[in-house]
């Protein structure tokens, strides 16, 4: 990707913006060659910043171009977020956001049933969830608090044994990282970010706030109703791409690119479900409220269901046989820690009347807020323009 692009105007731009507005200092490439640890950390970034962009033509209806530079906020808390400074738009990932998505990957590959076709699953021995937390949240919930001797105690007890699968859980978490970054990235390309500031709300989208408010406003300035279709349109958009990169055969992670493609899109959409369920379940343990300024889970979980069928369906004959494969997954998951979405229970909500008409009411509404997104939306120019 061309320097000017991520050049080093747009890196400061991140840098003092996390310090001044959100009062934590950022992590660049530069801070994670150091640390192996965080290795899938860099891998995560370096990917986004490749597909991210494919967005360096898009220029605004003003002819604005846009300009995007994503990096991480050093911070435990699993949060995310899209901002606009200086002309630059800023995508943000939270360290604890990854090594949460991280933790959550390797439990799944350490239980013997979840994609049993991948390396040696007899080798693993199915361990509970460490503490009885839902996976993905003992080490921001505990883990940052234990001595570094009991932290590697409880995390070897949620590796997979099998190398090939611990690999694979390793890639996992890289599309469940992919998924907020995309959906990061569509609150500014969908012109969300712009939208909102020009009605003098924030210029950040952030995932566990319900309200972004800018310091004259009060929250009821800002409708709910409208941020909660914000998020569903960012959703639909995100994982419209995630499925892309793989049918359009642009993914850059050699591991993903080597593997079978219905194993690759298996692991795309459970992905986008376990990431949609995690984020939800963070807002709700940290008192943030969903079903306001932010969906329900099982609202976003049925659009990404929606989104799916509009993609895939017309697209590859085993569009059914993966998604029933991945409710499959989700099944399994659900017996082993009951907070987490049941395939069932999906289903159940996809034949639900009243639900669906609800859905319906909300992307007819989104279908209207597309008009005024538009003087905001970033799009590649037409041919010959």
């Amino acid at each position: 990707m061309s320097e000017d692009f991520y050049g080093p105007d747009a890196a400061l731009a991140f840098r003092r913006y996390a310090l001044r507005s959100l009062k934590r200092p950022s992590i660049d490439l530069d801070g994670l060659e150091a640390d192996k640890t965080q290795d899938f950390l860099k891998l995560s970034l370096l990917s986004m910043r490749d597909h991210m962009g494919y967005g360096k033509g898009n220029r605004r209806a003003d002819g604005t171009p846009f300009a995007v530079y994503p990096a991480y906020l050093d911070d435990i808390l699993p949060d995310a977020f899209a901002a606009e400074d200086g002309g630059v738009h800023l995508c943000g990932l939270h360290v604890g956001l990854g090594a949460a998505f991280f933790e959550a990957a390797q439990y799944c590959f350490a239980q013997r049933a979840f994609f049993p076709q991948i390396g040696d699953a007899h080798a693993e021995v199915d361990p509970d969830p460490v503490e009885g937390y839902p996976p993905g949240f003992w080490m921001r919930e505990v883990g940052n608090k234990v001595t570094p001797e009991v932290f590697v105690d409880a995390v070897q007890a949620f590796l997979p044994k099998d190398r090939v699968r611990r690999s694979a859980a390793t890639l996992l978490c890289l599309l469940m990282m992919r998924f907020v970054w995309l959906h990061e990235l569509y609150h500014c390309l969908n012109g969300h970010v712009g939208y909102a500031a020009a009605r003098g709300w924030s210029r950040r989208v952030r995932e566990r706030r319900v309200t972004p408010v800018a310091p004259q406003s009060k929250a009821e300035d800002v409708p709910p109703e409208t941020m909660r279709r914000l998020e569903l349109d960012a959703d639909k958009s995100a994982f419209h791409a995630l499925l892309r990169i793989q049918l359009s055969g642009i993914e850059n992670i050699t591991g993903l690119r080597s593997m079978a493609m219905d194993v690759r899109l298996d692991l795309t959409v459970f992905a986008a479900y376990a990431t949609s369920w995690m984020m939800a379940e963070y807002a709700r343990r940290d008192g943030f409220e969903t079903g306001g300024a932010h969906p329900y889970p099982h609202h976003r979980l049925n659009i990404m269901v929606r989104t799916y069928a509009s993609t895939l369906f017309d697209m590859t004959p085993d569009a059914r046989a993966v998604h029933d494969r991945v409710l499959g997954q989700m099944n399994g998951l659900h017996t082993r820690f009951p907070s987490f979405p049941s395939g069932d229970g999906l289903v159940a909500q996809m034949r639900d009347a009243e639900l669906q008409a609800f859905l319906d009411g909300e992307q007819d509404a989104l279908t209207e807020l597309w008009q005024a997104l538009d003087p905001y939306r970033f799009s590649a120019p037409e041919p010959g323009s």
